[in-house]
């Protein structure tokens, strides 16, 4: 299961990763933002979530198991009213179901 969490009195929040077998609890991001909204892919190899790390929410995806890079996908621009999310994964994991300023956006993810 992935979750955000608050930190540093709300002024951060963090992703982290509860691995329900064994009941471990681990950090899944690392970026003193705010990195909300965590969406496992169909296939369970990667994260995607929001974070405010570039000024703006942007959508980022990272593997599942920590490894590699946080690589930004999505970059949804100036806010003008409302919040930027992130909601689904298509089965076949080519798309995101995502919000933006109270639109809802499909999101087509490279191969």
């Amino acid at each position: 299961m992935a979750f955000d969490q608050s930190e540093g009195g709300g002024r951060r929040i963090g992703i982290w990763i509860h691995e329900l077998a064994d009941e471990a609890v681990t950090r899944f991001t690392f970026d003193p933002s705010l990195n909300q909204t965590p969406v496992w892919s169909p296939d369970g190899k990667r994260i995607v979530f929001i974070s405010n790390r570039a000024t703006f929410n942007r959508l980022y995806q990272k593997n599942a198991d920590g490894t590699g890079s946080e690589d930004e996908i999505v970059n949804f621009g100036e806010p003008r009213r409302g919040q930027r999310t992130c909601w689904n994964w298509s089965r076949d994991g080519k798309f995101l179901l995502a919000g933006k300023d109270g639109e809802l956006w499909y999101v087509t993810l490279p191969d």
